[in-house]
């Protein structure tokens, strides 16, 4: 007795949290304009850049540790 085939997408996994993860990040990019304009009139511009890359960075080691390369 055989049954019939499992039909593939059955088997793929869900993209709702990718397309939850996109969604967050295109909010999050969209709002760092108004977030950079105001910062503009407060701090310097290559103040700002150094801020911005100390987070980025700090996020890229808790997300993915390990030696660079």
């Amino acid at each position: 007795m055989s049954s019939a085939p499992e039909h593939p997408a059955a088997r793929r996994p869900s993209s709702l949290p990718a397309a939850s993860a996109l969604l967050l990040i295109a909010m999050l990019w969209g709002s760092s304009y108004f977030m950079n304009k105001a910062l503009v009139g407060m701090m310097p511009p290559g103040d700002i850049t150094a801020v911005r890359f100390t987070m980025s960075a700090i996020v890229l080691a808790l997300v993915a540790p390990g030696p660079c390369g």
